[in-house]
């Protein structure tokens, strides 16, 4: 794996740090996002469909995840996961593994933080996975409900 061109860690490298400090500061989180919307907007621009797993807690960024999909001509779904807060109290604790540096401090922080996002489909995850899975599903626009149409290149015969 190569590494970060700024930050100079790899991918699944920690990098623990205070909300709002290190990796996590407002400039390293606004770069992120842009190379986030960026990454998005030209596999949108292929015809690819896109999921970007991220907080956006912050309504500028979902406004910009918004004007990438409007000028993509994409549907934009937005899922907003939640669960009791017990609940997440215990996952965190009992967290092994994984790529993401948050902790209960960080997980207060963010909800303290996060802007109101009543267009969001609530997904509650405290409930079995199959039924945030179903949840999430019919949030998706009817047309999408099958196997997406593909284009495909016609095949050309050797002249």
């Amino acid at each position: 794996m190569g590494t970060d061109q700024g930050a100079g860690i790899t991918p699944d490298q920690p990098a623990p740090a205070p909300f709002g400090e290190g990796i996590y500061s407002g400039e390293w989180t606004d770069r992120t996002y842009r190379e986030l919307l960026s990454r998005a907007e030209t596999l949108l621009r292929h015809g690819e469909p896109v999921i970007i797993d991220a907080s956006w807690s912050d309504a500028g960024r979902r406004e910009a995840a918004e004007r990438v999909a409007q000028c993509t001509s994409s549907d934009l779904v937005a899922l907003r996961c939640t669960a009791l807060p017990q609940l997440i109290k215990e996952r965190l604790a009992h967290r092994e593994g994984g790529m993401s540096d948050a902790d209960e401090a960080i997980a207060a922080a963010m909800t303290a933080k996060a802007a109101p996002w009543p267009d969001a489909v609530e997904i509650d995850t405290s409930a079995s996975p199959t039924q945030a899975l179903d949840r999430a599903l019919a949030a998706i626009p009817t047309r999408w409900t099958t196997e997406p149409w593909r284009f495909r290149r016609p095949q050309m015969e050797p002249g």
